[in-house]
């Protein structure tokens, strides 16, 4: 006895369905090697905790729609080639310092209090930048960043790690 087409048509739309849905998964994570959720930056000093913008979602939206950005936070861009990787700031709720790092993990270009009433200008480093960094507003000058300041980053399993 033949199972009904109906039911082999719809195993088969799963099956594709799921196939799918696993490949997309599997790509949106695999940017720069498959960055943990978290990790500590470590500059001089300082260290922050940062959460990843991994899928080409997370990077549009960014921080945008977030009431603030905690003290001691924040979201780090990986991107696949070197470039000047233009931000702006539509839909921020608040100021932030925007920090481009170097292939060699060295800052090359800050852009200090970018601030929500400046959209829709553009922000970009003249340097090729692999990151971009974005923290609260005036954490760059807090912390002593400056251009070649050097920084490392280590994996975090928690948001809340301290080194």
């Amino acid at each position: 006895m033949r199972p009904p087409r109906a039911i082999l048509y719809s195993l088969l739309i799963f099956i594709l369905l799921s196939s799918v849905y696993f490949f997309y998964q599997h790509r949106s994570r695999s940017v720069v090697g498959s960055p943990p959720e978290y990790v500590q930056l470590l500059g001089g000093t300082t260290t922050i905790t940062i959460e990843y913008a991994r899928t080409p979602d997370e990077q549009l939206k960014g921080l945008s729609g977030r009431a603030a950005l905690p003290e001691g936070n924040g979201m780090l861009f990986v991107f696949d080639s070197l470039d000047a990787h233009p931000f702006w700031m539509p839909d921020m709720k608040f100021a932030i310092d925007m920090i481009w790092i170097g292939k060699d993990k060295k800052i090359v270009y800050i852009k200090d209090n970018a601030t929500p009433e400046s959209y829709p200008a553009v922000f970009k480093s003249g340097t090729p930048a692999l990151y971009v960094l974005e923290v609260p507003s005036g954490f760059a000058a807090k912390s002593g960043w400056i251009v070649g300041t050097p920084l490392v980053f280590t994996t975090s399993t928690s948001p809340h790690a301290q080194q």
